[in-house]
């Protein structure tokens, strides 16, 4: 199957979107398939390059389209590039401020229908729209609703024959749209190093802080339920943000250990997740599926618990957003039940949902 992805951006290591379809391509290549990706706004280049990037020992190519270069020109050179390339299928990877600075890419569908005219659209909604939760602001909801009227004039323009997206959340939103989703489940963003030196450690419980932390989590309520008859240590890996001194101070304050590995190469990294039992998210529950962090700690085995603030979208039912391999924190929580019971074994990975992406597309290709 010969397939072009289309992305913002894919400054390696910069853009978790551009990163994740790197991962995607590179597998889908191993099973045997040709694909190649479109930067289309790529904010880290100027002009126009074509290049080879290299995940996981395999060579993408790809056309990188610099934001800044004229609209004419990009749109040329990336329909000469996919005319010589002549996909069976194209695949949008959707987030709207990776096409446009402030999250309106107005002509993006009228754009790339010039340029796969003809051809089998697929969109993948990484992101939709801002203001979808209940403490929005009111700038925030209407600011969300031109780019849901965006989203279904991409739709309507593109006429993809499979809509795909990684949360529950999204796609009752998509499904209140009037479309077709699918949802395709999210693998993690590092491959995995079979390590499991010192993962057995009786009395230590080390728990994983992998990538951004966000606001308003509450860790020291977590932590003042421990209990005390083990011990702990945190381990901060990647790029946390600002908000790692904060839990930084909560563990001082009660005396918990901690290491802080900043960033790693994805070897260091999955080694040092593999050394983990458990691992904290602090993104909002609702929103978890999507998170490529919380996946790499799931293949990884980890246990791992969502402490985030309290995040509740509107005019959706939450009942039915249920994400089964994350433990929503609650005070009511049976900590020690999880301190036992140290093993966790999580499904999906990179080969399996790319195989069912590949059914999906094959299963619709006519």
């Amino acid at each position: 199957m010969r397939i072009i992805f289309v992305c913002g951006s894919l400054e390696v290591g910069r853009d978790g979107v551009g990163d994740y379809t790197r991962r995607l391509a590179s597998e889908l290549i191993r099973q045997g398939n040709q694909v190649a990706i479109l930067a289309f706004n790529d904010r880290n280049v100027n002009g126009i390059i074509r290049e080879k990037q290299k995940q996981e020992g395999i060579n993408v190519n790809v056309l990188r389209l610099g934001s800044k270069a004229p609209a004419r020109n990009r749109l040329r050179n990336a329909k000469t590039w996919i005319e010589e390339f002549n996909p069976e299928w194209i695949s949008l990877q959707y987030v709207p401020f990776s096409f446009h600075e402030k999250g309106l890419p107005w002509r993006l569908g009228n754009q790339l229908l010039k340029l796969g005219a003809g051809k089998s659209w697929h969109i993948m909604f990484h992101e939709l729209w801002v203001g979808m939760d209940k403490k929005a602001s009111f700038k925030n909801r209407i600011y969300g609703a031109l780019q849901k009227y965006i989203i279904k004039n991409t739709i309507n323009v593109l006429d993809p024959k499979i809509v795909h997206t990684q949360t529950c959340l999204y796609r009752e939103h998509i499904s209140q749209l009037g479309y077709k989703v699918e949802l395709l489940p999210l693998f993690g963003n590092i491959p995995i190093i079979d390590l499991q030196e010192e993962k057995k450690n009786e009395d230590l419980i080390k728990i994983a802080v992998f990538g951004g932390i966000h606001f308003g989590a509450n860790l020291k309520k977590m932590v003042k339920k421990l209990p005390e008859k083990n011990k702990y240590k945190f381990y901060f890996i990647g790029s946390n943000g600002p908000e790692q001194r904060n839990w930084i101070d909560v563990l001082k304050e009660h005396n918990i250990d901690f290491r802080n590995y900043g960033w790693l190469e994805n070897n260091e990294a999955s080694k040092a997740l593999s050394r983990c039992q458990w691992g904290l998210t602090s993104t909002p529950y609702y929103l978890t599926e999507k998170s490529g962090s919380a996946a790499a700690m799931l293949e990884h085995n980890l246990t791992v618990f969502c402490i985030a603030r309290k995040w509740k979208p509107r005019n959706i039912r939450t009942k039915i957003l249920t994400n089964d391999s994350i433990i929503r924190w609650s005070n009511s929580l049976n900590i020690a039940g999880f301190v036992e019971n140290k093993d966790s074994k999580y499904e999906q990975n990179l080969e399996k949902v790319t195989r069912k992406f590949v059914k999906g597309l094959k299963s619709n290709q006519f």
